[in-house]
């Protein structure tokens, strides 16, 4: 339990930290700094709370985490947060606007992602090898990165809400997948 005094964890606070097994993070806590839990490989569950307004690049990569609960209001999931982590699944609270670069990437056990309405920009490598099989883009995104679904070899159906974004393009997409094939639907 972290003491109500703490609003922010420190850059590589718990990195590398293998015995960490189960953080309660309390509720006056605004800022998880880079590299945070990085590494933490036997914690598995975490929520973090509404009062966390920014999280670290890193802050959660190559951890354990299996599930997280993000906060509502948290607009950014950071380059790289969860990249090599256990996460299977995640739903993105309503809040989040953008997705930076590698955020999920390299994820071997994440199958579904659900996006939320109100996001705009999806990275490049944001979901790089992870094993989603379909995925539905809102209509509210108005970039996505050519690289985003690269080295996804299970993933065979992308959903868009609407059109896509002006600057997506099947061609040059699957040109940057690594030879995954995938279709693409319009709603």
């Amino acid at each position: 339990y972290l003491p109500e005094t703490i609003t922010h964890i420190d850059e590589n606070a718990f990195y590398g930290n293998t015995k960490l097994e189960k953080v309660v993070l309390n509720e006056s806590l605004e800022v998880i700094g880079k590299r945070a839990f990085y590494g933490c490989s036997a914690l598995k569950n975490l929520t973090v709370p509404a009062s966390v307004k920014e999280i670290g690049s890193e802050a959660f990569s190559a951890s354990g985490l299996e599930s997280i609960t993000l906060p509502e209001n948290l607009e950014t999931i950071p380059s790289y947060a969860f990249m090599l982590s256990k996460l299977k699944e995640i739903s993105l609270p309503s809040g989040i606007k953008n997705i930076e670069a590698g955020a999920f990437s390299y994820c071997y056990e994440l199958e579904k992602i659900t996006l939320n309405n109100g996001l705009e920009t999806i990275s490049d490598s944001a979901f790089a090898a992870s094993v989603i099989k379909e995925i539905t883009v809102p209509d509210t995104v108005k970039t996505i990165n050519e690289t985003v679904f690269s080295e996804c070899a299970s993933l065979k159906k992308v959903y868009f809400e609407g059109n896509a974004p002006l600057d997506y393009s099947t061609d040059t997409t699957q040109k940057y997948t690594y030879n995954v094939e995938y279709t693409v639907y319009y709603n």
